[in-house]
């Protein structure tokens, strides 16, 4: 009897539930705009889309989380949401966060509108940002660091790593690390040891927390943006 009770008391929210998955995604924006949409990374806590919206190009109406926008190019669209249209010009490297909603972007101008979606996924991350310090230095406070985003949920840091440059050992958060350039690197962490590496513009990779230091071993400057997640 208490089983059957409680199956009763579940059965419905588990139905809500998935009812609540399967309209989520059928507003999917990779769902409903494939050939415009690329997803470039997933886990369970964020996911990375690449948008591309020539001239005229409209959105539907869809759904997005938690969510910060890059922009790749100079471009102007017009953003509806809550039956208000706002008209916004965005250049290169122009940042901005949007809480989770419903919406539609729409190109009104004459270039090609490309830019970056980092999704927060609403699942928590194993262990909060501020209990993470062993050296008590962080990403923003090294020299070829530029802090250009904060709000509670995230931080981003635009890096400019000269050729034969390096960064010293500092604490990094759960994090992505998306190249604006081709690079190579040499990578020391306690987690991986010492790995090389050549990244190209447009790659994407996940970072656990950790102590590490970077070297740039190649002979061309390495611009990349470190997304920090802070819960």
């Amino acid at each position: 009897m208490h089983i059957r009770t409680k199956l009763y008391v579940i059965i419905p929210f588990v139905v809500l539930f998935l009812f609540i998955s399967c309209e989520r995604a059928e507003e999917d924006i990779l769902v409903l705009m494939p050939e415009n949409t690329q997803l470039l990374f997933e886990n369970e806590y964020v996911r990375v889309l690449n948008i591309t919206l020539e001239p005229g190009d409209k959105q539907p109406l869809h759904f997005g989380g938690n969510r910060l926008i890059y922009a790749l190019s100079d471009y102007t669209i017009k953003y509806y949401r809550d039956d208000d249209a706002t008209e916004i010009p965005w250049n290169e490297g122009g940042i901005h966060w949007h809480d989770a909603g419903k919406h539609a972007v729409e190109n009104v101008g004459e270039t090609i509108a490309e830019y970056l979606v980092f999704e927060r996924k609403p699942i928590e991350l194993p262990v909060e940002s501020d209990e993470i310090a062993e050296t008590g230095i962080m990403i923003q406070d090294i020299e070829y660091a530029t802090a250009i985003f904060e709000n509670d949920y995230a931080h981003v840091v635009r890096v400019h790593l000269p050729a034969d440059s390096s960064i010293a050992e500092h604490d990094g958060i759960y994090r992505l690390v998306y190249s604006l350039s081709d690079y190579t690197i040499r990578y020391t962490s306690e987690i991986k040891g010492t790995v090389e590496t050549e990244f190209e513009a447009g790659d994407i990779h996940w970072h656990s927390p950790g102590v590490h230091s970077v070297e740039n071993i190649g002979d061309k400057d390495a611009l990349f943006l470190i997304f920090s997640l802070k819960q």
